[in-house]
């Protein structure tokens, strides 16, 4: 009995032992040299062989019951490691023990020199390309690690060199930087990459209030950044993230090495930008400083951005674009450059900036407020220098144009629109002539407008007035205007000399042409070659549509023209033709053109003896007046025209009491 209570007596001063005094392994030096170590598992399929000249090391301390881990040095030298595994699953299996004590490791020193490591893991197939993790050759591994610290989730040190070489591609010639990944930072100073292509250079420090903001709430996190001379070669990103190979811009430019040199500060949602110099892509040049916020919020964006230089090609926009970002009749100039400064967020925006290119010049200087749907406003001033239009939108007829607008008001849309429109044309080719000396004046306040054109070219002076409402379609037009001259030649508009100049007056209801009600009145007009000037007498042309009805009338010293029915004019010619090429075929038919039912109409004219005439048929002598009286249905197809000619000398011939009659009943 006596020796059982002194064995319970005992029970747990072995325990208190036991947990008083872990289990300790103390080491001081460990030295190996000339090392062959060849492990092989079958059933494991693992193999491993290890060649090794020397394996120096020093261990102040291990704590295993602590996780505490002491080292003074470690040096490999000229060993190759070649390791075959076979990993099919490698998802990580372990729970982690909330309890253990954190980890911490020190290394004061480690250094290897003339490393090959070589790792297979045999159960994933090789990746064709880039970087393979399961898959590596290490033909090179040199490292000089300094003051290694990885303390309470805490880790930091310096890398005082580094050269590492991977079979597939991977070269760093140079690495060395001092690092830290902290509570409450993280950084790499002092860094320095260099491969082939690449050079990264300077420091990078993220700080912030704890670690959970670096995944949770990263615009939180304050970055200080410099990349100073620094350029990165897209063929080692290829290699790491060999994905991006078919995205934009690697997939044109796998083998770029983009020159970048850089300096922001601040947070991530409010950066600024002390320098931007970006280079290497082709011809693409940018240089610009400024800040951003809210990058990664598009709604929330801001920016106020100085471009000292953006230069580049079409070239290198087409590349650089996805396909079909562009409308097909628009063309990037060759060579462009834009400099100046915007300001602003998606809906407000103020620019102004300056663009150079090899279509001409822009100056621009812009302030919208894009808020409000259809109450926007805006301040545009553009100054024009040359600028190929033509060319830019694919427009054969329209050439340079030099000018100086500005428009200011309130919402893009014409029927809410207020706002004024001025600007002056300095030149401006179209149709192969160069206007010149233009103003424009235009003013439009809830779909009621009026222009103004004031034209001082000397090949077409004049002052036009116009005016009407824009709600879905024009109405209550008018024109007013007085034509100094218009050179017809030099405008490209007729092939011998000929001007004319005269007074304009026209109002319309409507300037749907199937729908048109209104007046045009010319008066006190001329017509001139060179040698002679023919007057003209007043010309009327009157139109009233209706539903029931539609009718023209034309009043002029040459004919008198009545024309009335129920008719379309955008089809009526066409119904015509299609009459016709029954009988002639004047012009092939087309199908495909639309007439609707129930046109017809009677017409009622006389042709009359003028100079006017003879002027553009010379060899029409004589003739007494010409009637004309006729009809069409369409529904029928049927035509009828029936003239008199009483006399009619042309040329050497004459006509008497001539009739016409054209009937297809």
């Amino acid at each position: 009995q006596k020796n059982k209570q002194q064995q319970k007596t005992n029970e747990p001063e072995v325990d208190v032992i036991q947990k008083e005094s872990p289990l300790k392994i103390e080491l001081n030096k460990i030295n190996l040299t000339n090392l062959n170590v060849d492990y092989g598992d079958e059933i494991s399929k693992t193999f491993a062989q290890i060649n090794l000249k020397q394996f120096e090391t020093k261990i102040n301390e291990l704590g295993l019951d602590k996780n505490k881990f002491d080292i003074d040095y470690i040096n490999l030298k000229d060993a190759k490691i070649n390791a075959n595994l076979h990993l099919v699953n490698q998802q990580s299996t372990s729970n982690t023990n909330t309890n253990s004590q954190p980890f911490n490791l020190i290394l004061n020193k480690v250094t290897t020199e003339n490393i090959q490591i070589k790792y297979t893991n045999t159960a994933i197939k090789r990746a064709p390309q880039g970087m393979d993790f399961n898959h590596l050759n290490f033909t090179k591994l040199n490292l000089d690690l300094r003051d290694f610290k990885m303390i309470h989730n805490e880790i930091e040190g310096s890398i005082k060199s580094a050269s590492i070489q991977e079979g597939k591609g991977l070269n760093i010639q140079q690495f060395r930087t001092d690092f830290l990944y902290g509570e409450t930072q993280t950084y790499l100073k002092n860094f320095y990459l260099k491969t082939p292509k690449t050079l990264l250079k300077n420091q990078v420090v993220l700080s912030y209030a704890n670690q959970n903001q670096l995944t949770n709430h990263p615009e939180k996190i304050t970055i200080s950044a410099d990349l100073n001379q620094s350029k990165i070669g897209f063929s080692d990103i290829l290699y790491l993230v060999p994905d991006l190979k078919n995205t934009v811009p690697f997939n044109h430019y796998p083998t770029a090495v983009l020159n970048v040199d850089a300096a922001v500060r601040g947070k991530m949602n409010d950066i600024l930008i002390q320098r931007l110099n970006v280079s290497g892509l082709d011809d693409l040049n940018v240089s610009a400083n400024g800040r951003i916020k809210n990058a990664t919020q598009p709604t929330h964006l801001f920016y106020d951005l100085t471009i000292q230089n953006l230069s580049t090609s079409s070239k290198t926009i087409y590349q650089l674009i996805p396909k079909n970002t562009l409308p097909e009749n628009i063309r990037i100039p060759s060579k462009l450059s834009v400099k100046g400064k915007a300001k602003g967020t998606t809906e407000i925006i103020n620019t102004q900036l300056f663009l150079t290119s090899s279509l001409g010049n822009a100056n621009i200087d812009a302030k919208l407020d894009m808020r409000k749907k259809d109450a926007e406003e805006y301040d545009i001033k553009a100054d024009l220098e040359k600028l190929d239009i033509g060319t830019l939108i694919s427009h054969h007829e329209l050439g340079k144009i030099s000018a100086k607008f500005s428009v200011k008001g309130k919402s893009f849309n014409p029927e809410k629109a207020n706002a004024l429109i001025n600007g002056k044309i300095i030149a401006a080719g179209f149709s192969q002539y160069v206007y010149q000396n233009i103003d424009l004046k235009a003013k439009i306040n809830q779909g009621i407008f009026e222009t103004k054109v004031d034209s001082k070219d000397s090949n077409a002076q004049l002052n036009l007035a116009a005016s009407g409402v824009y709600k879905t379609d024009l109405t209550n037009v008018k024109l007013d205007g007085n034509i100094s001259t218009l050179n017809l030649k030099k405008l490209g508009f007729y092939a011998d000399p000929l001007n004319i100049s005269g007074e304009i007056n026209a109002d319309f209801a409507h300037l749907n042409p199937d729908d048109l009600n209104g007046s045009l009145h010319l008066k006190n007009f001329k017509i001139s070659d060179s040698v002679t000037v023919l007057p003209i007498d007043e010309i009327k042309l009157t139109a009233i549509s209706s539903a029931e009805m539609n009718q023209l009338n034309l009043a002029s010293q040459i004919a008198d023209v009545e024309l009335k029915g129920q008719f379309k004019l955008t089809q009526i010619g066409d119904a015509l033709s299609q009459t016709i090429n029954e009988y002639y075929q004047f012009q092939e038919s087309n199908p495909s053109i639309k007439i609707d039912p129930h046109q017809y109409f009677t017409l009622n004219a006389t042709i009359k003896n003028d100079d006017l005439i003879q002027r553009f048929v010379p060899d029409l002598k004589h003739f007494e007046t010409i009637s004309l009286n006729g009809t069409y249905n369409s529904d029928e197809n049927k035509l009828n025209l029936e003239g008199q000619i009483p006399q009619l000398t042309f040329g050497e011939n004459t006509i008497e009491d001539g009739k016409i009659l054209i009937d297809n009943n």
